[in-house]
């Protein structure tokens, strides 16, 4: 028979093995979690270094940075997309419009390489002879080769993409009307290595009909690269101010040269407006006809190192409007060195805060 004391120390010895066996399966079981925690793959945040940032249309670049917050363990592939009002090659393509850039590199994804931090998508923006109000260019990181590499929770860059400077060039003639006549002029720019030799019509405006007394035409400042063998920075450029349709027989017309500068025409103070001495008749009526279009250059200017001058006088040919200096015939509307096909004068519709400038004059 167990005594009271007896009974007493089996409990307490029951007490104890439960104790320790608690103990070792505590531990076991803590173990088990550190074993559970060590085993987890390392994770890492992929986030764009700059969601916001401003360009021109004649810069060399645009450099879109994305980043991880550790080194990469590996080479790591992020898919990315692109959208806005500005188009790519690819996708201007697809939808038959003008395109604003081009992506250097991929079209569609990048490789952040092993032990770096970041990679850096670049985007070439494309000079051209619009004038246009400021576009978008979006990145938004889409898709990562790794399921360790988490998005962060915006990963997008917007790019605004702002008018390129340069000169703006704006002929005006008297409003057609039953009383005076009517008239309907256009407009085409050539580039030259100099007055005596232009090579190509670069630019031109060539609204049809009598309902509007105007043609207006932008040339870049700068350019990346060079077009037909000419620095766009260093050139000569020759217009021609055709006498298209009419029945004027005293048309004279005003042409205003303005700088276009960080999206602001220049005061009107320092623009420059000339008027053609002697009237054009309808002598110097010229319409398009056949597949080449040799052209007289009424008036010429240089830009030398950026900077616009030695501006000619308006010359009025005897007859005509259009025959004289036979030159080629390829119309370039879109500057873009690297462009893929010919292009044609666009018609594009002129932002009114460019337009309404000129209509008050």
């Amino acid at each position: 028979m167990l005594t009271l004391k007896g009974r007493l120390n089996f409990t307490n010895m029951k007490k104890s093995l439960y104790s320790i066996t608690l103990l070792v399966v505590m531990a076991v079981f803590s173990l088990e979690l550190t074993s559970c925690k060590d085993d987890e793959p390392e994770k890492f945040t992929l986030k764009v270094s700059n969601p916001t940032q401003a360009a021109k249309e004649s810069d060399f670049s645009i450099e879109i940075e994305i980043s991880l917050d550790k080194p990469a363990p590996e080479d790591i592939t992020v898919k990315f997309k692109l959208t806005g009002t500005a188009y790519d090659d690819v996708r201007a393509q697809a939808e038959n419009e003008y395109a604003d850039f081009e992506v250097d590199g991929d079209y569609d994804k990048i490789v952040i390489a092993k032990g770096e931090t970041s990679a850096t998508i670049k985007l070439t923006p494309y000079s051209d002879s619009d004038l246009e109000d400021d576009e978008t260019i979006i990145v938004t990181l889409t898709e990562v080769k790794n399921a360790n590499v988490i998005l962060d929770s915006s990963p997008v860059s917007t790019v605004t993409l702002g008018q390129e400077d340069g000169m703006i060039v704006y002929l005006v003639w008297p409003a057609s009307s039953s009383a005076n006549g009517v008239v309907d002029m256009d407009m085409l720019v050539r580039i030259g290595a100099s007055a005596a030799s232009y090579d190509r019509i670069i630019a031109g405006s060539i609204f049809p009909g009598f309902d509007r007394n105007f043609e207006l035409v932008f040339i870049p400042k700068t350019f990346v690269g060079t077009l037909f063998g000419y620095d766009y920075s260093n050139s000569t450029y020759g217009l021609t101010y055709t006498y298209y349709d009419g029945t004027r027989n005293d048309l004279t017309f005003t042409v205003t040269f303005a700088e276009l500068i960080n999206g602001e025409i220049e005061a009107e103070a320092s623009q420059q407006d000339f008027t053609n001495a002697v009237s054009y008749t309808t002598d110097n009526i010229n319409k398009w006809e056949g597949s080449a279009y040799p052209t007289i250059i009424a008036q010429t200017f240089s830009n030398v190192g950026g900077v616009y001058q030695n501006f000619s006088e308006i010359v009025t040919p005897e007859s005509s409007s259009r025959t004289g200096i036979a030159t080629s015939n390829e119309f370039v509307g879109n500057l873009f060195n690297n462009a893929k096909t010919r292009r044609e004068i666009k018609n594009h519709v002129l932002p009114e805060k460019y337009l309404n400038h000129f209509k008050v004059k």
